[in-house]
């Protein structure tokens, strides 16, 4: 029953978007080959490798490939087996059992069982994840572990969402005899993290590089094929892509939005948008609604008006992006919608209402990290134009989602929110008044709203789609008067990688995250002896 409702709840078609650059042809088909070195190109720092405590991009490019869930998704956006080599859901959806695959052990040798899931959904992502918390919080009973390779999930009401949830993006494996009893945020493992995946982690050196090197007793049927995996961090966008260029990145997963088209021109290069279905990225504006100023609606939907969101997208995204109207992406075509409350820009309607508001020449803080300094600028620039003066603060990546999430330390900052496969995942999280917390990419905005607390505990619980898509429907109506947050823009561009690496992107819909597939044509054919 959950398999069938995560098809329905999923965009139909082939399951891509339009491409944001032009696709070059793939390179040629072939088995694939082993040994090599796969060089991934990242603008941002990862900050801690515990992919379980945030669900920060960066963070899970780098620990991707170390890490397992219970199921995987695929591009048709099904589950596929991961650590669980099947399961069962009950006819009434209040169970899923899963079977563990057997003889799977951690990068430190330890034997893994239905223990460590057990721990690490109860111990590690329930509190400190913010899709797993906003999602099962409501509706998880319990967890039951009978044996070393059994795992049951007891439900007070069915969550259709459930196999679309619990990936490695949104709920890794975490070994419990190295996180029993200590402060998973803090614990040292997570400088070193120990995984069961594909690749072991060997060396980093923090704001610089990452690497990892093959798990040669890799529990999976096959691969993994390359000898190393190094990730590189160049925040720079100018400098990231000149060293795509150079041919000293090999991967761009997260390619820079203004150099995607020149760059997907270069010989050699692959550009593609599949193996992005199960993402669906929403940018927000925040409001920071314990300010005062941000707690009159007026003063939100000034700013709202002053905002011109296609102009951000032609001069910040170079035209690889489209305009939101809401929190749900229009790629979920099942449950979003347009029937909400927009607004265009208007700078004289914007300025009377901070007359009408008495919040003529106001100062904001934005606090944001350095990827998106163009943004910055000009929403400094049209806010400038209503009276507002934005005062812009540039911090590191981690440093800025510590003071937007932790210490709520801002007046404006913005967050991308991903949505796929199910709003239920991905939306939640930014609007439950349960999940407002010092938790990675939670309720920043620190909304509360007890019919908005309805409407999505019902939606992501209700099996019925029909009745899902109505309350999706009015969530989507709600949030787009009261603005919580202002919903900027989708980012439409694909991956960039070079024709001599394969298995990028053919498997997965998650592939910027599940690229532990790759492999080098210019390999052997056979796996290194031992």
């Amino acid at each position: 029953m959950a398999m069938a409702l995560l098809a329905l709840s999923c965009s139909g078609g082939d399951g891509t978007d339009t491409p944001s650059a032009s696709t070059s042809s793939t390179a040629s088909a072939g088995e694939p080959r082993f040994g090599g070195t796969l060089v991934v190109g990242t603008n941002a720092d990862p900050g801690p490798l515990n992919p379980g405590i945030t669900t920060s991009v960066p963070t899970h490019v780098v620990t991707g490939p170390m890490f397992n869930g219970l199921v995987g998704i695929d591009q048709e956006l099904q589950p596929t087996p991961d650590l669980a080599t099947s399961w069962e859901i009950s006819p009434d959806g209040l169970t899923t059992t899963f079977r563990l695959a057997q003889d799977v052990r951690w990068h430190d040798g330890q034997p893994f069982s239905s223990a460590d899931v057990k721990f690490t959904f109860e111990q590690i992502l329930l509190p400190f994840s913010a899709r797993t918390k906003a999602a099962l919080t409501p509706v998880l009973a319990g967890i039951d572990a009978p044996d070393d390779t059994t795992v049951t999930f007891r439900f007070s009401r069915p969550y259709p969402a459930f196999l679309a949830l619990i990936d490695k993006v949104n709920a890794p494996i975490l070994p419990r005899h190295l996180y029993e009893g200590t402060d998973p945020m803090t614990n040292p493992v997570n400088q070193r993290p120990v995984g069961t995946g594909a690749f072991k982690f060997a060396s980093a050196t923090p704001g610089n590089e990452y690497r990892m090197v093959r798990n040669d007793d890799y529990f999976g049927e096959d691969g993994p094929y390359l000898d190393e995996i190094v990730v590189r961090v160049i925040p720079e966008q100018a400098s990231l892509a000149a060293a795509f260029e150079a041919g000293e990145v090999d991967y761009l997963p997260l390619p820079p939005e203004a150099e995607v088209d020149r760059l997907a021109e270069l010989d050699g290069v692959v550009a593609t948008d599949a193996g992005r279905e199960a993402f669906a990225s929403v940018t927000f504006l925040v409001f920071n609604l314990e300010r005062p100023a941000l707690q009159d609606r007026r003063v939100r939907e000034a700013i709202a008006l002053a905002v011109d969101k296609q102009f951000i997208i032609d001069a910040v995204l170079d035209g690889n992006g489209i305009p939101t109207t809401g929190p749900i992406s229009p790629d979920l075509v099942t449950f979003y919608s347009d029937d909400v409350v927009v607004h265009p820009p208007d700078a004289e309607r914007a300025r009377t209402l901070l007359a009408d508001a008495g919040a003529a020449d106001l100062a904001l803080t934005f606090v944001h990290d350095p990827s998106v300094a163009r943004l910055a600028a000009v929403l400094k620039d049209q806010l400038d134009q209503i009276g507002i003066d934005l005062q812009l603060v540039s911090l590191e990546r981690n440093a800025w989602i510590d003071r937007l999430y932790k210490a709520k330390d801002f007046d404006l900052s913005y967050t991308n929110f991903e949505n796929g496969p199910d709003p239920a995942i991905g939306v939640h999280r930014a609007f439950l008044s349960s999940n407002i917390g010092p938790v990675p990419f939670s309720n920043a905005a620190q909304y509360r709203n007890p019919e908005v607390d309805d409407l999505l505990t019902r939606a992501g619980t209700t099996v019925d789609t029909d009745e899902r898509v109505k309350l999706y429907d009015e969530f989507q109506k709600i949030v787009s008067e009261e603005l919580p947050y202002l919903y900027l823009y989708q980012v439409d561009r694909g991956v960039l990688y070079r024709s001599e690496f394969g298995g990028l992107h053919d498997d997965s819909g998650k592939a910027i995250i599940y690229y532990e597939d790759a492999y080098s044509r210019e390999g052997e054919p056979q796996p290194p002896s031992g």
